[in-house]
């Protein structure tokens, strides 16, 4: 855990796809998450969620603590770490898909194999934890 520049606790998280912002919701209720970065690739679904959803998910976009950004979690990943976004997190949540047999995206089998768990597990801290979303349960 990290401590704040009040010497209070925080974490970062970073989330990958919105869907109804239910995930969102729920992370948002620590009161020790400082920042989401999320990441959606449609911009739809950002505007349902700020529409129709918010009664659904509590206005969770409007939230300071939530950063938008409209990109590809795939190519965030792969991308090299820059000054403008170099952020490592204590949580990254997975909601991309309905699950690693159930894609929403054929690029996406990538954030469920070995290479992506890899670029996955770069970007946590030490200790850090993953969360991947599915409608089902997955054998493998």
């Amino acid at each position: 855990m990290c401590m704040g520049k009040d010497r209070q606790p925080f974490l970062r998280v970073l989330m990958g796809g919105l869907g109804f912002g239910l995930g969102l919701q729920e992370t948002l209720r620590s009161s020790l998450v400082q920042r989401v970065d999320l990441l959606e690739l449609e911009e739809a679904v950002i505007r349902w969620n700020r529409g129709v959803l918010q009664e659904v998910n509590g206005g969770a976009l409007e939230d300071t603590r939530v950063k938008i950004h409209m990109e590809d979690l795939v190519h965030f990943l792969q991308r090299k770490k820059n000054k403008k976004h170099n952020f490592l997190y204590h949580a990254i949540v997975l909601d991309t898909d309905n699950g690693p047999d159930w894609l929403s995206r054929g690029a996406n089998r990538l954030l469920y194999n070995t290479r992506g768990t890899t670029l996955l597990k770069e970007r946590l801290l030490p200790g850090g934890t993953l969360s991947v979303w599915s409608a089902s349960p997955v054998p493998a």
